[in-house]
């Protein structure tokens, strides 16, 4: 790795250990992996990338997925 330091939390699964997600895997994989590379690419040497992902149930026996990076890099200008 590049000196940077990675690390990953999970959020609400402790009730929830067994759960089934449906989803098109490509596309999921495709938009996890395009986050993690734009993480890497610009978090320099010596930062941080966090990737959360957090259960968020509603009333029914169903819920969602959040999941989100967060880095020490340059972030994106508020004009862009």
């Amino acid at each position: 790795m590049t000196g940077i330091s990675l690390k990953s939390e999970f959020i609400g699964f402790e009730h929830r250990p067994n759960f089934l997600v449906s989803t098109d895997e490509q596309r999921l994989q495709q938009v996890l992996l395009n986050f993690q590379s734009n993480a890497l690419k610009f978090t320099p040497h010596g930062g941080e990338i966090t990737i959360t992902c957090e259960l968020i149930e509603d009333s029914s026996d169903h819920g969602m997925i959040k999941v989100s990076v967060k880095d020490t890099g340059c972030g994106i200008k508020l004009e862009d």
